[in-house]
């Protein structure tokens, strides 16, 4: 299977996208006021749409995450000055969750939390990524074939890894090649 790349969603920015706009908005029609106090709220509203578009860029190139036929790379901090980066192997993934919001769960979006063998707490968190239960069925798909003894793998890994690129294409996820 050739790596697939993720990132987080602009679903979940919505609220930030929404204000960012009302802000820009506000600032640009200079809010009927006498022209000081129009072109200095106005250059504060653009100033603020302008920082919120910052927040929402860091919040979807920050992360990056990478699904190999081997293992899970997480890469946080992308963009800032610290990079971590966590690797999980799928034969050592202990357990795997799914979290929705409930603006996550009507425009399909959540975290996948992914425990492995060696801590006792979550290892890794995909973040905001789209429909995160086909995530969390194909990584248990995974772990399952990765326990599997050698013999009977090779069939069913190459089925299971084609229909997750078909979902994943046909679902709208936002995937990056690497």
């Amino acid at each position: 299977m050739e790596d697939l790349t993720i990132r987080p969603t602009i679903k979940s920015q919505l609220a930030n996208i929404f204000l960012a706009a009302s802000l820009a908005t506000l600032a640009f029609r200079g809010l009927g006021l006498d022209w000081t106090a129009a072109v200095l709220i106005s250059k504060v509203l653009a100033a603020l749409s302008f920082f919120l578009v910052l927040v929402i860029i860091h919040a979807i190139y920050n992360y990056k995450y990478v699904l190999s036929d081997d293992f899970i790379l997480a890469m946080e901090g992308i963009l800032s000055l610290q990079l971590l980066q966590t690797k999980v192997r799928y034969e050592d993934i202990k357990f795997v969750e799914v979290d929705k919001s409930i603006l996550g769960r009507i425009l399909d979006y959540g975290n996948v939390y992914i425990a492995s063998a060696a801590t006792s707490d979550v290892e890794i968190t995909l973040r905001n990524i789209s429909s995160p239960f086909l995530f969390k069925e194909f990584i248990m798909g995974q772990v399952g074939l990765k326990r599997q003894p050698k013999q009977s793998k090779e069939g069913l890994s190459d089925l299971k890894q084609e229909d997750f690129k078909n979902q994943t294409k046909q679902g709208g996820l936002e995937d990056v090649k690497a």
